[in-house]
């Protein structure tokens, strides 16, 4: 089965200029050519039509290629542009690239017998962008999965550890009276020592359980309104420094 031949729009007010590169590229070379006396006009084709690469005229009656460029990137047509432009009209060539042009001619070196290597090249370089953008679609995806799956964790942990302290720190509390009240003073003064010992350190895994819970709560937020990814040792140290 063989491949759908190209199909482009060539956006040009000289009706006979355009005609021969229609014909040369159609009959030559194969490929699928409209053709727009207008940018309004162009505009309208690229709203009901599907095509894989547009040449542009700068200087056309009524709006201008840059204005078809501009309204192209608004509207995200996504599809590569390449516009021609006079002599002496660098600065228009510096804006369409700008706007998103994937390449210029200048008109007096145009060659119809370059074109077809200007179309494969376009079109393949299309491509590419799209399937960059569709990896790095998947693995902002993947990345925020994983952030979220995370986050959840450290939310279902924490749960569970905090309430086991509380009741480790409950049962402190009842452990000291009672020893306050049957112990001698001597055995008194270890016991509460020895407790004050595990009510520190219950704190200190409380605080642990408190930043691990903001650093997720941060990994999450961070990577879904940047899409930043950071290293997660380092902000749990400055968290548990700002705790201690």
């Amino acid at each position: 089965m063989s491949p759908t031949p190209p199909k482009i729009l060539y956006v040009e007010d000289e009706n006979s200029f355009a005609n021969v590169v229609k014909f040369s590229l159609e009959e030559q070379h194969g490929h699928s050519v409209d053709i727009a006396p207008t940018g309004e006009e162009g505009i309208e084709k690229l709203k009901t039509n599907r095509y894989d690469l547009v040449f542009l005229d700068y200087l056309l009656p009524g709006i201008t290629g840059l204005d078809v460029l501009r309204w192209m990137k608004d509207n995200q047509v996504n599809i590569p542009a390449v516009i021609l432009t006079a002599a002496g009209s660098e600065d228009v060539a510096v804006e369409a690239m700008k706007l998103g042009a994937y390449d210029y001619i200048r008109k007096e070196r145009f060659e119809i017998d370059h074109l077809p290597v200007i179309i494969y090249n376009g079109i393949e370089n299309a491509i590419l962008k799209r399937e960059n953008g569709r990896m790095e679609s998947e693995i902002r995806e993947k990345n925020l999965a994983i952030s979220k799956l995370f986050q959840d964790t450290v939310r279902t942990l924490s749960h569970y550890v905090n309430n086991n302290l509380a009741t480790l720190q409950l049962r402190i509390q009842v452990f000291r009276r009672k020893a306050d009240r049957e112990l001698h003073e001597e055995d008194k003064e270890k016991i509460q020592q020895f407790l004050d010992e595990i009510f520190r350190d219950a704190k200190m895994i409380e605080a642990v359980m408190k930043a691990l819970m903001s650093v997720s709560n941060l990994v999450y937020t961070k990577y879904t309104d940047d899409q930043e990814i950071f290293d997660i040792r380092e902000e749990l140290q400055r968290v548990l420094d700002e705790i201690q």
